[in-house]
């Protein structure tokens, strides 16, 4: 588990203290980089469960001072990210180019009521690594429910509550893995090339909710 008790961070360099989230091959977990800027030093690396810890964690950056960045490929060294990861970055996938979709809310239901069953919020990044896109799809046939954008830092951990409470399964991609919100990005957003093949998402050497310091 991410613990409580552990000091992510050290005294010093406080403004400068960022937080890279990535998603993983299992959309269920996140790896989280911690940085110092501006040479982007690597303090610390975690993993933990999106519907678990993600929530806690992002909370506890802000309160520390920490940017809350959220990326389908950190702004690391290809090194660093091969010491924790088993895919080979260059083929990773960019993140999606900016969105016309509707602006986060916390007002009212973005679920259709007629249907409670099978929901799914799925999580991606955006050009600007402070936003992220979310996709509410439901049913068999994984319907189009709603599109929403905002702001990690201040939306990300309470809409994937509000997700879990009615009753979605959350997690994070670095695209969309159904073919019909692909071919939605392609409509929407004319940089992104339909056809591209998803590629394989990251899988960690460390244990679920472990995190690991970096030697100086």
């Amino acid at each position: 588990m991410i613990s409580s008790d552990v000091p992510f961070w050290p005294r010093e360099d406080a403004t400068t203290r960022r937080t890279f989230l990535m998603p993983l091959s299992n959309p269920s977990e996140f790896l989280a980089f911690g940085v110092l800027g501006p040479s982007n030093k690597v303090l610390f690396v975690t993993r933990g469960k999106v519907c678990d810890h993600l929530g806690d964690f992002t909370a506890r950056m802000v309160r520390a001072g920490a940017s809350v960045e959220f990326h389908a490929r950190p702004p690391l060294p290809e090194s660093i990210l091969k010491e924790y990861t088993s895919f080979d970055i260059t083929e990773a996938e960019k993140p999606l180019p900016p969105s016309s979709s509707q602006e986060f809310s916390s007002e009212g239901s973005l679920w259709p009521e007629e249907d409670t069953n099978m929901r799914q919020a799925i999580f991606v990044p955006l050009p600007s690594p402070d936003e992220f896109l979310a996709f509410g799809v439901f049913g068999e046939s994984e319907r189009l429910a709603f599109v929403a954008k905002g702001r990690v830092r201040d939306h990300l951990g309470y809409f994937i509550a509000r997700m879990m409470r009615e009753g979605a399964r959350v997690g994070l991609y670095t695209r969309p893995p159904q073919p019909h919100l692909r071919k939605y990005i392609s409509n929407h957003f004319p940089r992104v090339s339909a056809s591209r093949s998803r590629s394989s998402a990251p899988e960690t050497g460390s244990a679920s909710g472990e995190s690991h310091e970096r030697a100086a």
